[in-house]
């Protein structure tokens, strides 16, 4: 069985972002979906606040741009969150 996740990105306003990305993973589900699976595990584990694991889901757009549960914005914060600086995201 083969695992297929496609995103896109880069229409939401067509002035500041006039170019479409599209990309996609296709994976052997059968033989290394285990493996993907434990090594996001292993990334959330080391990075992130126990208290957010229940929940905790890998966004691009969170991560990116901070915001979401784990990555909140302060109120006058336009770089990025301070504990999560975009360094620190990626």
């Amino acid at each position: 069985m083969r695992l297929v996740y496609i995103d896109e990105g880069g229409i939401s306003k067509a002035t500041q972002e006039p170019f479409v990305v599209v990309a996609g993973v296709i994976i052997d589900a059968d033989r290394v979906l285990n493996g993907v699976e434990n090594q996001l595990e292993r990334i959330m584990q080391r990075n992130i606040p126990e208290r957010y694991h229940k929940e905790f889901i890998f966004h691009a757009t969170e991560l990116f741009n901070g915001g979401g549960k784990v990555f909140k914005r302060e109120r006058n914060d336009v770089v990025g969150p301070r504990e999560w600086p975009l360094d620190r995201r990626l």
